[in-house]
C-alpha cells in the first residue's frame, strides 16, 4: 500500500481533507520525514511460516477506532 492510498483512507474515515506540505520547521520534523521510499521486507518471516494481514484488512478498522477515540 502506498502512502497515498494510507492517506486517502484517513480522509475517507475522518471526513477531512490531509494538509501535505513540502518543507516544515525544524521543530515539527517527523524522524519518518525522509525523501526516499521505505519498505519493509517480509519475506524471509514468510519463509518461515509466518503470515502477515494486507493493511487492507485492517487499516480501515484502525483508523475509524482511534477516529471515534479522538471525537469523545
Amino acid at each position: 500500500m502506498r502512502i497515498g492510498e494510507i492517506i486517502s483512507i484517513i480522509e475517507q474515515v475522518t471526513g477531512k481533507q490531509a494538509v501535505m506540505k513540502e518543507k516544515t520547521a525544524d521543530e515539527h520534523m517527523s524522524p519518518f520525514g525522509i525523501t526516499q521510499s521505505w519498505y519493509m521486507d517480509t519475506s524471509k518471516a514468510q519463509s518461515e511460516g509466518y503470515s502477515f494481514l494486507s493493511l487492507h484488512e485492517w487499516l480501515t478498522e484502525l483508523v475509524t477506532s482511534l477516529n471515534r477515540s479522538y471525537k469523545s
